[in-house]
């Protein structure tokens, strides 16, 4: 079972991703909610971040989507596969050291054919999930949105990179992941 989903009570569905989260205890976010939504305005901010970090990756650099992992259900109750298909990303609170992180998983669906991304052949791609911060007290930019927004593009450009190849070297995948912060 992951372990990053320990103590998360709530989720919230947006496009492909889900946000595991909970506004008690350590790993809770900050529970306003000024539109009433039911959502924490973090969690509405981190989605909606997300959401564009997606279409820029996507939908305008063409990248694909990395892999689903809804098929690990079919596998019983030992495996945690976030509950959907949805892309997971846990906020809860992280070592000092981290804005987030991505791990790699599963070796995906183990056909080398991603679900989501027709007439692509795999061959070492991943599923993956994420981790996030429950707040960015103490890190560096004058907003927290900032560090919200780089450590999206940043993290969710290592789910892509897991998508075409899980076994890339570190440095790649850590360059290009930082370059790919200032082009969205």
């Amino acid at each position: 079972m992951r372990a990053e989903a320990s103590d998360l009570d709530q989720t919230y569905d947006i496009g492909i991703f889900r946000f595991h989260y909970t506004t008690e205890g350590d790993h809770g976010v900050d529970s306003t909610d000024n539109d009433s939504n039911t959502v924490p305005d973090y969690i509405d901010v981190m989605a909606e971040t997300f959401v564009h970090v997606y279409d820029e990756q996507i939908n305008a650099m063409g990248y694909f989507r990395p892999p689903g992992d809804e098929w690990i259900s079919n596998y019983g109750d030992d495996f945690d596969y976030g509950g959907s298909n949805h892309y997971d990303i846990y906020v809860r609170n992280l070592s000092p050291s981290y804005y987030g992180y991505v791990q790699s998983e599963y070796t995906a669906q183990n056909t080398g054919n991603n679900e989501f991304s027709p007439n692509v052949n795999e061959e070492n791609a991943f599923t993956s999930y994420m981790a996030m911060r429950n707040n960015y007290d103490g890190f560096p930019n004058s907003e927290e949105i900032e560090n919200i927004q780089v450590t999206a593009a940043h993290e969710f450009f290592h789910a892509i990179q897991y998508g075409y190849d899980g076994y890339e070297k570190p440095w790649l995948l850590e360059a290009t992941a930082v370059w790919v912060e200032e082009e969205v």
